[in-house]
């Protein structure tokens, strides 16, 4: 057996896949660290990330590009609208909750603070970034890596199901680490994050898509810092409504 190349398929192992997606994304996704510009810089990660999935789904996985839960539809577009809407309506209920019981309270409103058109920009950039963010974290940790780990696992008595699984549970907690260099990030909010992981995954795999993954996530963090002004991943929300 050539533990490299899977003759049956004609393709790269699963593993070598992954290795050389995560490779390519470094290469592409370099040149914005010198980017000083944030939602500049978040918008090539994006473009990046998009461009390596791209070139290793037709290149080595001979696959579509829908295999890893992009591709241009109506439904798609319905499904990120309906993964936006999710979001907001769980951010608002969380807020409403802290407020009613004055865990919070609120100290001031964005347009006040920094005069309308300086808010204006600064809430355009922050929704570009959110909206980015949820993008190419999407891709990275659940659309293109929970495809071909769960293609690798499904050997032996293994289900194509349970491999699925097992490509999740790895995945939250790579995605949960990858947090934990954040400010203020602690072993709970560690923990938290790889059940959003959990979370994020589970559109995924019972529609194939990433749109709805990629609308929690992005309106997620958008509702939470953007408009409610609540720290996002030990971020201050400081150009919120």
């Amino acid at each position: 057996m050539n533990i490299l190349y899977n003759n049956s398929e004609q393709r790269f192992r699963a593993g070598i896949r992954i290795v050389v997606f995560l490779v390519i994304s470094i290469l592409f996704i370099s040149p914005s660290s010198l980017i000083s510009i944030s939602w500049v810089a978040s918008l090539l990660i994006s473009l990046g990330c998009f461009v390596a999935a791209f070139l290793v789904v037709k290149g080595m996985d001979k696959s579509p590009v829908s295999s890893i839960g992009l591709e241009i539809s109506k439904v798609w577009w319905i499904e990120f609208g309906l993964g936006v809407l999710i979001a907001f309506l769980a951010q608002t209920i969380i807020f409403s909750i802290e407020y009613g019981f004055s865990w919070l309270e609120i100290t001031g409103y964005g347009w006040q603070r920094a005069g309308i058109e300086m808010w204006g920009w600064s809430a355009f950039t922050y929704f570009m970034t959110m909206l980015s963010v949820g993008f190419y974290e999407e891709l990275l940790f659940r659309g293109y890596p929970i495809k071909n780990l769960a293609e690798g696992f499904t050997i032996g008595k293994i289900t194509p199901k349970q491999a699925s699984w097992i490509a999740v549970i790895l995945t939250s907690v790579l995605f949960g680490f990858a947090h934990a260099g954040n400010p203020n990030a602690s072993a709970i909010s560690t923990f938290n994050i790889i059940l959003a992981g959990f979370m994020l995954a589970v559109p995924f795999l019972l529609t194939g898509r990433l749109a709805m993954s990629i609308g929690i996530h992005f309106s997620w963090n958008w509702v939470m810092g953007g408009i409610y002004g609540l720290p996002v991943s030990g971020l201050d929300g400081r150009r919120s409504v």
